[in-house]
């Protein structure tokens, strides 16, 4: 009885509605970075080159302005997952 009436709590219920927001973006960043990281890894290796994942973000995050990493590190996009 206790718990609904913290859900019925006008700033509590938004709030717990980011923090899930939140961390479905991060979810969804980690498996997209899977994703690409596994289609760049097999396009590469059809055409026979090795791909360096480690090597590919170092250089992407190199290419970021100040704003872009901010926004990656938030949602764990890369491979630090």
């Amino acid at each position: 009885m206790c718990c609904m009436n913290l859900l019925k709590s006008p700033l509590l219920f938004p709030a717990l509605l980011l923090l899930l927001a939140v961390e479905g973006g991060r979810q969804y960043a980690n498996l997209a970075y899977q994703a690409q990281s596994k289609f760049m890894v097999d396009a590469m290796k059809v055409v026979g080159v090795d791909f360096d994942v480690q090597e590919f973000w170092r250089t992407f995050k190199d290419g970021l302005n100040v704003g872009q990493k901010a926004a990656m590190e938030f949602i764990s996009y890369g491979p630090q997952n």
